[in-house]
């Protein structure tokens, strides 16, 4: 593919990006909203020195990394 073309649609999303502010609250409140929660929820669990049990740690840590790649 030509570079120019793959600039111009990248600048075409970026404009409308830039133009519409719920495509910027999906990109920028909710992500850093999302990372605040899981992080405040893990310094709680290490806190308490709560062992969870090795299933429990894997369905955090896939509903964490789904919903990264749900908002991305």
């Amino acid at each position: 593919m030509n570079g120019l073309r793959i600039r111009a649609i990248a600048r075409r999303h970026w404009y409308a990006s830039m133009q519409s502010p719920p495509r910027l609250i999906d990109m920028l409140f909710w992500p850093v909203l999302d990372l605040m929660l899981w992080g405040v929820i893990t310094s709680f669990l290490e806190r308490e020195q709560a062992s969870l049990p090795v299933p429990i740690a894997f369905l955090l840590g896939g509903v964490l990394l789904w919903d990264l790649v749900f908002r991305f």
